[in-house]
């Protein structure tokens, strides 16, 4: 499960890089902003949940509008393990023209899969997925891992999003040419975009095995806002993004456990300017911070009222941040450097080539190249 969880992230990786908060369309000269372009990739890869398995990628850019996005993919195993994944981006909800929706469905069944999860009878008193529990201490079983999201995205009349409801960059070799959205000012009623994001979500995780029965399930809502005052998001030079949001499962229907998350993300972009070896120089500055107002230790070891942990770096690895940010470093250089300097490639495939990377290394190290993997209790 932990490998076949990393590739859905890696996939999410890929495309909310070239569109997440973007409602826009981007095109080098002589490009068409309107053209669609459409991605079809089969590919194999092997672990010891699916054995040998066989998958099918396929996606659209610029459908069924010019920022719109979808994605489909499913795989299948040799031990029984398979899983169905559906994405789209920035679908606009008319008549609102200034509503999108990114909607989300995960639907898999997996086989002999590792969860750090406690009930390990080799591991009494320890709280797996802990700190200072031990790598050993997983359970192994089947079960399903079903995962639903809708995020709607409303684009306030204000700063560059009042005129402009989907922007359209110019770039060559990455960067951008002309269209920037952002970086003008500090003021959001005068430079960037600006969004209000609802995003109810559901995510069940059932694992049965010789140690453990038990079914995991959480359903709520993120509600966010989040300034988006970078030139050109994907590859910015100037300008600075902020992010607040609040993330709460109310223990509503089937969830398991009642919870709220507090958090925040700040980054400025400071440019350089271009040398005559390097088309960009930047330095990047982030902080993100979160809190959950209702965690509550228990004197057992256990935690009531805790939010789930969604793994988060996937190239570099779960449990590295430092393998993140090499990761990340890595799929842009590669990527801008695919795009420049190799004809074919371009400014419009440059997402294909980002999904390459991440799909090798996931098929060479499934946790990532600095991690080990971790699954774990939602």
């Amino acid at each position: 499960m932990k490998q076949s969880i990393l590739f859905l992230l890696a996939l999410l990786i890929v495309f909310d890089r070239g569109s997440a908060f973007g409602e826009d369309v981007k095109f080098g000269p002589p490009g068409n902003p309107d053209n669609k372009i459409t991605l079809n990739l089969p590919y194999a890869f092997y672990n010891d949940s699916f054995g040998f398995a066989v998958g099918y990628v396929y996606s659209v850019i610029r459908y069924p509008e010019k920022q719109s996005a979808l994605m489909a993919t499913a795989m299948v195993g040799t031990k029984g393990s398979a899983m169905v994944f559906l994405m789209g981006q920035d679908l606009r909800l008319l008549p609102v023209n200034r509503l999108f929706l990114d909607p989300i469905a995960s639907v898999g069944y997996f086989k002999d899969a590792d969860a750090y999860l406690s009930g390990n009878p080799s591991f009494p008193g320890q709280r797996a997925g802990s700190n200072d529990s031990d790598q050993d201490n997983f359970v192994t079983g089947n079960g399903w891992d079903n995962y639903f999201r809708l995020t709607f995205k409303y684009l306030l009349p204000i700063g560059y999003g009042r005129d402009h409801l989907i922007s359209e960059y110019v770039v060559h070799g990455g960067v951008l040419e002309s269209g920037a959205s952002g970086g003008i000012s500090w003021n959001p009623v005068e430079s960037g975009k600006t969004f209000f994001q609802v995003r109810p979500f559901y995510r069940s995780q059932q694992i049965n095995g010789d140690d453990l029965d038990t079914e995991q399930k959480t359903n709520g809502f993120d509600f966010s806002v989040f300034w988006d005052n970078r030139d050109f998001h994907p590859n910015p030079s100037l300008g600075n993004s902020v992010m607040l949001k609040v993330s709460r499962d109310f223990g509503w229907f089937d969830s398991s456990n009642s919870w709220t998350v507090l958090s925040t993300e700040w980054d400025k972009y400071f440019s350089l300017g271009p040398t005559d070896r390097f088309r960009q120089r930047v330095i990047a500055l982030d902080v993100w911070t979160a809190v959950s107002p209702t965690w509550d230790s228990q004197p057992n070891g256990t935690i009531d009222n805790r939010p789930p942990t969604y793994a988060g770096a996937t190239l570099g690895g779960i449990t590295s941040p430092f393998g993140a940010v090499v990761g990340g470093f890595l799929v842009g250089v590669i990527e801008n450097l695919a795009g420049t300097y190799i004809p074919f490639i371009g400014t419009e495939l440059k997402l294909t080539v980002a999904l390459l990377i991440i799909v090798g290394v996931l098929l060479i190290r499934p946790s990532g190249l600095f991690g080990h993997a971790i699954v774990r209790r939602v």
